[in-house]
Parts: C-alpha cells; structure tokens; sequence
C-alpha cells in the first residue's frame, strides 16, 4: 500500500511536467537568448541553445547609408557553423541605430519612439530600401524577417523606408538556392514565403 502511494506521489508531478514539456514543444520556447547576441560588424550572433557547435544570425544592423545594404552572412562565427537568419519562433531582425519606429494602427500612422511614449506628428517621407542578404552553404533555416519598416531622423524631419529583402545564397547550400533575388527550397523549388522580396530591377 505504502508503495503505491509513493507510486502515486511521483507519479503527479512526472505527468506535470510531461503536459509541461508537450505545452512548451507546441507553443515553442527561443532556439537562443537574444540577451547572448554579439554585435561583429553589423551582425548579431547567438549561439544556440540546443548546440553548442551552431549558431544563428539574429539580425543585421543597418546605419541608414542608402549604399551600404549588403550584408554578408559568413558560414562560421566563433568556431561555430552559422546555420539559422532568426529562429523557429522568432524572426530575423533588419535592425538599426534609429530610437523611432514606424507605426500604424486604426487607420493611422505616425512616427513614435521604440520605447512607445511618444507619438511623433511632423511630416515624414516614405522611400524604399532593398536589403540584400547573400548567405552562405550552412543555412538551413530562414525565418520571417521583421520589420516592414524602418525610422530614421532628418533635419527636415523623418525618413521612413519600406524594407524589401534581395537573397543571394551559395551554389554549395544544399538546402536553399536564389533567383532573381527570391529565396528557394531545393526540395520541391518551393518559395519561402513570410517575406518581403525585392521586385525584380529593384
């Protein structure tokens, strides 16, 4: 009888933290902890969280130098395979020095700071911006790259860009190939989709 009481008493919080662990599988946790990023050049590197030897690109740091927007993600950093632009649950970040963001809501738009306590009413421009990502053999994975939009101050007032993405991968990356700036699966030439591609001659 004892026995089957202890069985009893462990065996709740076992099935706890099973529901836990299939709770967590679904829903999805980070592959990486953004406060790990470190900043070479104007990328962002994290290791991952489930190996040791891999890590991923979270984002890549753009000055607002409308002919500086090629970044290109090297196939190692710190001994490790680069393998991953974002993760599974988060997305792949064209990040920038700018304290603005751009924001819409409700039929309106308007300028505010990325802390969100103001909300910026002088007039501001809207260009776009092609940002090219030439990626080499180890990706194997791509995310949604955010966000559609960035800020930067002028004189005069704002500047707001639409971010479009251009992709150049590798010949020797045996899960992904590039055309006309797209990115394909080489599985099926299936498109990976949740991104803003660059028209072609943009």
């Amino acid at each position: 009888m004892d026995r089957v009481k202890s069985f009893g008493r462990i065996k709740f919080p076992v099935i706890c933290a099973l529901i836990i662990a299939l709770m967590l599988s679904v829903v999805g946790c980070p592959d990486y902890l953004e406060s790990d990023a470190v900043l070479e050049g104007n990328i962002k590197f994290c290791p991952k969280k489930d190996d040791s030897a891999q890590a991923v690109v979270y984002s890549v740091v753009w000055d607002g130098n409308t002919d500086n927007t090629v970044f290109e993600i090297p196939d190692t950093y710190d001994g490790k395979d680069v393998v991953w632009l974002g993760g599974k649950v988060t997305s792949f970040q064209i990040e920038t020095d700018s304290p603005y963001e751009y924001w819409t809501g409700s039929g309106e738009t308007g300028i505010h700071t990325k802390s969100g306590t103001t909300k910026i009413e002088e007039p501001f421009d809207r260009d776009a911006i092609v940002i090219t990502l030439k990626i080499g053999k180890n990706i194997n994975y791509v995310s949604h790259i955010a966000p559609d939009f960035v800020v930067f101050k002028e004189d005069d007032g704002f500047k707001v860009y639409s971010v479009f993405i251009r992709f150049e991968c590798s010949d020797n990356n045996p899960v992904f190939y590039s055309k006309d700036g797209k990115l394909y699966k080489r599985s099926g030439d299936e498109l990976v989709k949740d991104i803003n591609y660059a028209q072609v001659g943009q």
